[in-house]
């Protein structure tokens, strides 16, 4: 399922109009052609062009942090299990999340599932006490604060005046909307995608239903599987910025060398980049 936001163009089309030559003369060669008089249809035919450049940013590990409680998470379960080597209950949890995503889908809540069920196959005697505890720990990292990363909401404030971004995040629907709605980034991006998925397929849908050339596009994340290889098997530029923490799950095997992978440190190094490239 995909949950997809836009702007109203009523706000931004100011915005809009500075993306185009400084003597306007696009704009008016559009309106001499009577193709498009609707503010929709001109920013449609902004990115068509060439004109604006288009960006995507994930959102967990990218804009804000969220691996990090996750780890948090799978230590408490070795705590409660000290009996047990942590690399037999880490490779159990992660083949039992593998087992449950087609049902769960990603996520806090589908991670906090998979925990208490390795929790029960390791423990004889369920205790009640413990089984709580693991799922107050889930509870509090759906309901904790976003923390947004350093150098994230200066940059995407900067960006968004040169740039129509995107925001393309895989993984629950309401706990996604919640942390966007908390991380008060939402109005720094034109579009929103809320996916179940990410792979070239669900990239190349939302390239179509915004109206963007592949090769006037590129993607910002952490995760080589969700966020680098899908991008770059369709053409579109991917630039990796990793974070501290990295999910088995997401971990890919990439080619370097193709020309359109970046690696970059953080995202605050990220609109250099773009000024000097773009």
């Amino acid at each position: 399922m995909t949950s997809k936001k836009r702007k109203n163009c009523d706000e931004n089309t100011t915005k809009f109009l500075n993306y185009v030559d400084a003597d306007f003369s696009f704009l008016s060669s559009i309106c001499k052609t009577n193709l498009y008089f609707f503010e929709n249809d001109i920013l449609v035919s902004l990115k068509m062009s060439g004109k604006l450049f288009n960006i995507g940013f994930d959102a967990d590990d990218t804009l804000w942090h969220c691996e990090d409680q996750f780890v948090e998470a799978q230590n408490k379960l070795y705590a409660l299990l000290p009996e047990q080597k942590r690399i037999d209950l880490r490779e159990a949890t992660y083949r039992i999340e593998m087992s449950n995503i087609e049902l769960y889908g990603f996520g806090v809540k589908s991670f906090i599932l998979s925990l208490v069920e390795t929790y029960l196959k390791f423990r004889t005697n369920a205790n009640s006490v413990e089984l709580e505890e693991l799922i107050d720990f889930g509870k509090s990292m759906l309901m904790g604060p976003v923390r947004l990363l350093e150098g994230v909401e200066s940059t995407l404030k900067l960006l968004s005046n040169k740039y129509f971004l995107m925001l393309i995040t895989k993984g629950d629907l309401v706990d996604q909307e919640r942390k966007i709605r908390k991380s008060k980034l939402s109005k720094y991006f034109g579009a929103i995608e809320i996916v179940s998925e990410k792979n070239s397929e669900v990239y190349l849908e939302i390239l179509h239903r915004n109206a963007i050339p592949k090769q006037n596009f590129a993607m910002i994340g952490n995760s080589m599987k969700s966020d680098i290889s899908p991008v770059l098997n369709i053409g579109s530029r991917a630039i990796h910025i990793p974070y501290k923490y990295t999910w088995a799950h997401e971990e890919a095997i990439m080619n370097p060398l193709s020309e359109n992978y970046v690696f970059l440190e953080n995202i605050s190094s990220l609109p250099k980049w773009l000024d000097q490239n773009i």
